[in-house]
């Protein structure tokens, strides 16, 4: 089972929770982390998937760096969708090779 499988029910749950949400006046989101979420292309395949105004990103920026990506072209990609940014200190180790 990979993300293209789960991603349905992703989408199901994340906008019945943004629905429930916005009558209350609160706005949900997705971090960019762990597994299923880590990077910037399936962020965008969820948050279009739920095309919700109250669904968005919480866009980590260091988290990027965790699976390769470069975290200017992933910002630049889910900007649109972001409603808040962790920033913090990253410590990136040199390869050996």
């Amino acid at each position: 089972w990979g993300f293209d499988d789960a991603l349905p029910i992703l989408i199901k749950g994340c906008r019945a929770i943004t629905e429930f949400a916005a009558d209350l006046g609160i706005k949900t989101m997705v971090e960019n982390h762990g597994y299923f979420c880590q990077d910037s292309e399936r962020m965008e395949k969820l948050v279009n998937g739920v095309d919700h105004p109250n669904f968005g990103v919480l866009l980590d920026m260091g988290n990027f760096l965790v699976v390769d990506e470069d975290p200017a072209q992933a910002v630049g990609r889910l900007m649109p969708y972001t409603f808040h940014v962790h920033a913090k200190d990253f410590h990136v180790k040199s390869g050996n090779g």
